[in-house]
């Protein structure tokens, strides 16, 4: 039996066509509650040959934007930070840490993106957003830029993920932003088996054709999470 796993981009995918640190992302820093910003992650189950789960997920990075109800976007709780994954606790549950550290707004509700691995050579437009030019978040939300290696590049590729979680704030019954990552990309397993034992078959070519490179992932688009 011969298997050769390769990715390709499914990225047209998801959408080709389509403490104070938060004073540091805003101009206009909204009023803190005071309470810390943790995180909690979990790994869609219901894509075939998917790789990374939420036990061996590393690192995401992460951005969170506020909003008043009703209202656009107002200022950057988080712009582009990495999270990582340190060592569990007694009970096994994840340890996710990142610096600065961010506080929930005290009143206004919190828009969160992802995407892991956060050490990805293959994003090409990430989620931190250029300040001086943006002073508040773009109204229609952020968007990812990537690109699959080539065949070439089978070191560098990976189990993308994305995610969003959406109109949260501070809850002390669950204080963890629950994160739901989705697998942007799709494995390609070839198989091949001999039935006849007396013969042997030379696979010579396996030939793919329209396969998407690159794309871009609208983060607003992905499906909202899923509860767990």
């Amino acid at each position: 039996m011969r298997k050769k796993q390769l990715f390709f981009s499914l990225l047209g995918l998801v959408a080709l066509s389509s403490s104070c640190a938060t004073d540091l992302y805003q101009s206009n820093p909204v009023q803190s509650s005071g309470r810390e910003i943790s995180f909690k992650t979990f790994a869609d189950k219901q894509l075939r040959a998917s790789v990374t789960t939420a036990g061996s997920m590393t690192s995401f990075t992460t951005s969170a934007w506020s909003r008043p109800a009703g209202s656009a976007y107002d200022g950057y709780v988080l712009n582009g930070v990495t999270v990582t994954r340190g060592e569990a606790d007694g009970a096994g549950a994840n340890n996710w840490d990142y610096f600065p550290k961010a506080n929930w707004p005290a009143k206004d509700s919190v828009d969160f993106f992802a995407y892991s691995p956060a050490s990805s050579v293959n994003v090409k437009v990430g989620l931190k957003q250029n300040v001086s030019s943006f002073p508040t978040p773009p109204a229609a939300g952020p968007e990812i830029a990537y690109i699959v290696p080539g065949w070439n590049g089978v070191d560098q590729q990976e189990d993308f993920m994305v995610t969003k979680s959406v109109d949260l704030a501070f809850d002390p019954l669950n204080p963890s932003v629950q994160l739901n990552f989705k697998h942007a990309l799709s494995r390609i397993v070839f198989k091949a088996q001999n039935q006849n034992k007396n013969k042997t078959y030379l696979i010579k070519e396996l030939a793919l054709s329209n396969l998407k490179s690159k794309g871009v992932a609208i983060i607003p688009m992905l499906p909202m999470r899923v509860t767990v």
